[in-house]
């Protein structure tokens, strides 16, 4: 009786383990079934991925391996849905196939030691047994134990555990039996990804004219192929705690169609393209942005100078000064714009005569949204210059509260030897509290610490800008 309650009990574990739920098969997802990209890339770094494949599910439980996906992922932004489908877990497997992962994972294995013999020149191959990988090689040969060995390290197999990508296994339960699923994953890269401006503009020669040019240029830094993908790139910088290096792309190539940007979250401006974009491994692509638009601008020729030489005497002689050359334009559809302009560089260009074209420079604009003001800096005149010099100085003490008043006079001497009569800024940051007590040319008040004067230069001719200061500090 006993004997045959025993073998029951036995009988029923038996078989309430065969009963028990076995893991479920992995369905590994290849490229081939992916039926849709859409990438978003933000300017600093980071892209936001989606991606679409039509997998065949079996009814209850089911574990999907991806091994396509691209090195710099953030497993921590992992998404996958899909109708009729619940998920139950995500595991992200990062054990990447590397020489010293291989190396420890055949500690105790053996292996062959290839080498070459100095003296015969023939290979010579020999079994050993890996004893230690820990701090340095520690090898059996025979009965010899070697340590660090000449000679290559050949192996006969990969541990599973050892990928060359990595590993994302999503454990999902669907609905409805055997049947294609549509399923999304979604996740963020960094570091990999980022996309750019590049402005072109071609001033014409009298200075009152450019025609301008957006090109939006996206960098693949990695060895991953995004393939075609319905692309959109954010402007504007959203928060993020950590920061990613600006990757390197290295071969550009050019399409057309520029789209119309849209608001984002009320904050960002998104563009999105007509075209599939073809984001192929190392690469640099880029496409027009914004089309070709004359601009109405306007050249300066400015001169800055230093809040120190107004509480201080200066015996030096006369500096000289080349004016800095820029670009003004406001952002209108007056002046022929009036379009959000994402920062970038942007390299100005000279029609010259023959229909040569020369560089004047390249400038950097910020983010300009609609109704901005375009300050692009070119760089310094050759023939356009100013000689400063301070002519009285005077320090008295100050009433209370302050200590010390200074008087101080200047005259700054402005060039010009160009064929035509230009404008030049002199701009003048001013310390403590400060009164212009004479002047032969009226000032500007730009803010509480700076002037400007709006002097006119002759052709081949100069002009003399003379002004007293006096501070209080």
């Amino acid at each position: 009786m006993i004997h045959r309650l025993l073998f029951s009990l036995a009988f029923a574990a038996a078989a309430g383990v065969g009963a028990r739920e076995q893991p479920p098969r992995p369905i590994d997802v290849t490229e081939a079934q992916r039926t849709g990209s859409e990438v978003t890339v933000y300017a600093d770094g980071r892209a936001l991925v989606r991606e679409r494949f039509e997998i065949l599910l079996q009814g209850g439980t089911s574990r999907i391996v991806f091994r396509h996906l691209p090195r710099k992922l953030d497993p921590d932004s992992i998404l996958l849905s899909g109708e009729g489908i619940e998920t139950l877990g995500i595991t992200y497997d990062r054990h990447l196939l590397t020489p010293r992962r291989l190396l420890q994972a055949h500690v105790g294995d053996l292996v062959r030691i290839l080498r070459i013999d100095p003296a015969t020149g023939e290979e010579i191959s020999q079994a050993a047994e890996i004893l230690s990988a820990t701090d340095g090689l520690v090898v059996r040969i025979g009965d010899r134990i070697v340590t660090d060995p000449q000679g290559q390290l050949v192996y006969s197999r990969v541990p599973d555990d050892l990928h060359r990508r990595p590993v994302l296994e999503v454990l999902v339960r669907g609905t409805g039996g055997s049947r294609p699923h549509a399923v999304d994953l979604v996740y963020l890269t960094r570091g990999l990804l980022r996309w750019h401006m590049e402005y072109s503009a071609r001033l014409h020669p009298d200075g009152t004219r450019l025609d301008l040019t957006g090109w939006a240029v996206v960098d693949n830094d990695g060895p991953h192929d995004f393939g075609p993908v319905a692309l959109a790139l954010v402007a504007g910088r959203v928060n993020d705690a950590e920061s990613s290096p600006p990757p390197r792309g290295a071969r550009a190539l050019a399409a057309a169609a520029p789209p119309p940007p849209e608001r984002l979250g009320g904050a960002y401006r998104i563009y999105r393209f007509d075209r599939p974009w073809r984001i192929t491994p190392h690469s640099t692509r880029r496409r027009p942005l914004i089309a070709p638009r004359p601009v109405r601008v306007t050249r300066r020729y400015v001169f800055s100078g230093g809040a120190h030489g107004y509480t201080t005497r200066i015996d030096h002689a006369p500096a000289r000064q080349h004016a800095l050359v820029r670009v003004d334009f406001p952002n209108t559809a007056e002046a022929g714009l009036g379009v959000p302009l994402p920062a970038g560089r942007v390299h100005v260009y000279e029609q010259a005569g023959g229909g040569s074209i020369r560089l004047l420079g390249v400038g950097r604009l910020s983010n300009v949204p609609e109704g901005g003001e375009v300050q692009l800096r070119l760089g310094r005149a050759f023939d356009v210059w100013a000689e400063r010099r301070q002519t009285d100085y005077r320090v008295e003490e100050a009433p209370v509260p302050r200590r010390r008043q200074y008087t101080s006079r200047h005259e700054v001497r402005l060039h010009n030897a160009l064929d035509t009569p230009v404008t030049a800024w002199v701009e003048e940051p001013l310390p403590g509290q400060w009164t212009i007590t004479g002047e032969n040319t009226p000032h500007e008040r730009l803010d509480a610490a700076r002037v400007r004067w709006s002097v006119e230069i002759p052709a081949r001719g100069e002009r003399l800008l003379t002004y007293t200061v006096r501070v209080l500090q």
